[in-house]
């Protein structure tokens, strides 16, 4: 998962106005973090989450987000890291 992670960064920053590109890397991120979670590996799923969320709140300043994925993706983000985290 990481280096799927890491592959999808590569392609958005070299492409980085291409707003799928950068959700994909969101998504995968957060799906990361998820894993990292469920193996208990809390500090890294919480900076996976951190990253994550950074990419959803830009595409969001930037016009670019959804509202399903703000509800969604950026609200189980959030919720997380409340539950988690100490966010």
């Amino acid at each position: 998962m990481a280096t799927l992670v890491a592959d999808t960064k590569r392609i958005w920053t070299a492409r980085p106005h291409e707003y799928r590109r950068m959700r994909d890397y969101a998504v995968f991120e957060m799906g990361l973090a998820n894993l990292q979670l469920k193996y208990r590996h809390t500090d890294d799923a919480c900076a996976s989450y951190g990253r994550s969320q950074a990419i959803f709140e830009r595409m969001g300043r930037e016009g670019h987000l959804s509202a399903v994925d703000r509800k969604t993706q950026l609200g189980g983000i959030i919720k997380n890291q409340r539950e988690h985290c100490g966010a």
